[in-house]
């Protein structure tokens, strides 16, 4: 009895425990099925991340493939547009721009003697495998040597080519053209393993380099004997301006002479305000006659020596800069005439002048610090442009290494230079 009594109250207390479980279980399924919806938004925005991620990782890759071939294609395009306006992405370096146009044909001669002996040694393209065309040995190499003379042809046709294009603003590109053909020709001979050879490209290479440097030093030797008719034709020019300054100077020292003279034979008549008036008249006049006089000799002597001027050094900050002078000549007894005309309506503002250099031999000179300077010009084309990336200081520092003698004047506070001083 008491047994089933004890099992009665177990049975009653786990049942209450059940119900209350049950209850528990149902309040929570409830809660986590309210948290459940309130998270599936932020679930579905997660799942829509990384879909979104995984594309955009996909666009990324895919980006890199095509931007990677589409600069190997421009590239490639750029090797074949050769047109005006077209440049080389890195210079050219001429090895020695020292060496004469004779020098460079003999030079470029026993390069096509060597690219006929590789041709002709059968060691310009090769096969190393023996070939068999119907069991037969010389069937096979009659068609190696039909193949060989085919890659042969393509290539130097492509040789022949960038000769007739080479000019300094395309050299690289060609050279890149070059190298792609060869690379080219050796693959589609894989099959029957003919390939072109590394020395023979490096001749052809530097075939189509010593083509331009000889090209380029005739260019620029014409060019010097172009500057040399010019310097002439101005020095002509200027020997009438001279011969003219030279006798103006002449009748302006005889005028003045004369004036003082007079001056001088009014002075005996004169007393008290007048005297001391006209004495102050004939000082300045005579003063005037000095500078009159060192005119005149500087014109007269100008005038015999044909090519003695003055180098110039002047900068115009607000038309071109700083850090930039122009270092010109000029045969004018007045070198600030030249300037002046310089700093016309053409640039917006006048020239300053740092220096005038006085030389018996004003264009030796001028060549000589253009020549010092050649790295540092700004038209690196044009020769006659005669601006340069240098400062004065650094003109006037070569100027002391000239071997010749000059005579160096220097602006005064207003900008002038006293060339009688």
């Amino acid at each position: 009895m008491l047994t089933g009594i004890l099992l009665a109250v177990v049975a009653t207390v786990l049942a209450v425990l059940a119900v209350r479980s049950l209850l528990a279980y149902r309040r929570v399924k409830k809660e986590t099925t309210a948290l459940e919806e309130r998270c599936r938004p932020s679930q579905e925005e997660e799942y829509r991340l990384r879909a979104l991620r995984a594309e955009y990782e996909s666009l990324q890759r895919t980006y890199v493939a095509t931007r990677q071939e589409y600069v190997r294609a421009t590239q490639r395009l750029g090797r074949y547009e050769l047109g005006i306006g077209t440049i080389d992405a890195r210079p050219h370096e001429i090895r020695s721009s020292e060496r004469s146009p004779e020098a460079l044909e003999s030079t470029l001669k026993k390069v096509r003697e060597a690219l006929k002996s590789m041709a002709k040694a059968k060691t310009a393209c090769t096969c190393d495998r023996e070939w068999y065309v119907g069991n037969r040995k010389a069937g096979g190499k009659k068609m190696i040597n039909r193949e060989i003379k085919l890659r042969l042809r393509c290539f130097d046709n492509a040789c022949k080519a960038a000769l007739s294009l080479v000019e300094w603003n395309n050299i690289n590109r060609l050279k890149d053209r070059l190298q792609e053909a060869f690379d080219q020709i050796n693959r589609s001979g894989e099959t029957l393993e003919v390939f072109l050879q590394e020395p023979y490209l490096q001749l052809r290479i530097e075939e189509l380099e010593l083509k331009f440097e000889l090209q380029d030093r005739m260019e620029t030797i014409k060019e010097q004997e172009r500057e040399e008719r010019r310097i002439v034709r101005e020095a002509e020019r200027e020997e009438k301006r001279i011969k003219a300054a030279a006798e103006n100077a002449t009748r302006s020292r005889e005028f003045h002479e004369e004036l003082v003279a007079k001056e001088l034979a009014r002075l005996q008549t004169l007393s008290g305000n007048d005297l001391t008036s006209m004495q102050a008249q004939i000082d300045e006049h005579q003063q005037e006659l000095v500078k009159l006089r060192e005119t005149e000799s500087r014109a007269l002597s100008m005038a015999q020596q044909t090519r003695a001027g003055y180098v110039y050094v002047i900068s115009n900050l607000r038309s071109f800069g700083e850090g930039i002078c122009k270092i010109g000549m000029t045969r004018r007894v007045d070198p600030h005439d030249r300037v002046k005309e310089l700093g016309d309506a053409s640039v917006p503002d006048l020239f300053d002048i740092h220096a005038f250099i006085y030389c018996e031999d004003a264009p030796k000179l001028e060549s000589f610090l253009h020549s010092k300077f050649s790295s540092e010009r700004v038209n690196l084309v044009n020769s006659r442009k005669e601006f340069f990336f240098v400062a004065p200081d650094q003109v006037l520092g070569e100027v002391e290494g000239y071997p010749g003698k000059v005579d160096v004047h220097l602006p005064s506070g207003d900008g002038r230079v006293d060339l009688a001083s």
